[in-house]
């Protein structure tokens, strides 16, 4: 198992269930005893995993940068790929321009078709993504 904290952005983010003291690990007392005594988590009825929310909050670390976008999906717009492209100008020594272009993208794909037929959609939480260079999109 393995978890990772975002800070919520959005009221909708903050509902997930955890504790800020979880034990590391249960040889001194039963899991459940635990739960009942120190949460208020109902874990037969839910599909959420608190523990493992309580462990990424634990460990959650600020990293240096802008944060992550309030979003974390693909749009629909039918599109299995996104992309960006990359241009780089430099002036050098005695008027020399230096000018340097790259692009990317990744796209999904799975491995082999669904055992039921349906088609997969693009989502984020699937691993079935793949990279590869592209040519820029305005290439000078």
């Amino acid at each position: 198992m393995a978890w990772g904290w975002i800070p919520p952005e959005t009221a909708i983010l903050a509902d997930a269930d955890y504790v800020e003291d979880a034990p590391e690990n249960f040889s001194n007392q039963d899991f459940w005893r635990w739960v009942r005594e120190a949460t208020n988590w109902n874990i037969s009825v839910s599909g959420d995993n608190p523990l493992s929310n309580s462990w990424a909050y634990r460990d959650r670390r600020q990293w240096a940068g802008g944060g992550l976008p309030v979003f974390h999906d693909l749009a629909s717009n039918g599109s299995q790929s996104a992309h960006f492209s990359l241009s780089l100008r430099r002036v050098g020594r005695k008027g020399l321009v230096f000018h340097s272009q790259s692009a990317a993208e990744t796209y999904f794909r799975r491995p082999e078709l669904r055992p039921d037929g349906l088609k997969e959609r693009a989502n984020i939480f699937h691993p079935y993504w793949q990279a590869r260079l592209r040519r820029p999109a305005h290439p000078e």
